[in-house]
């Protein structure tokens, strides 16, 4: 996958990501554990891209700074 490639789809990811965190944010219970994996998914999709970059910190410091 080229760079621009890499932006592109963490770009679609956190765009996805945002979306269901605002859903779970006024979600009930079942509501939001349904949405749970969805981010968790979103989450893992987006560490396994910044490490398989090789430049982690050009696109999410945060990630590695949370696992």
């Amino acid at each position: 996958m080229t760079h621009h490639e890499t932006k592109l789809r963490l770009a679609d990811i956190w765009e996805h990501l945002s979306e269901c965190y605002r859903q779970w944010q006024h979600a009930d219970e079942d509501a939001a554990r349904w949405l749970a994996p969805f981010l968790v998914r979103d989450l893992e999709e987006c560490r396994r891209l910044c490490e398989a970059s090789g430049r982690p910190g050009t696109y999410c410091d945060g990630l590695r700074a949370a696992g």
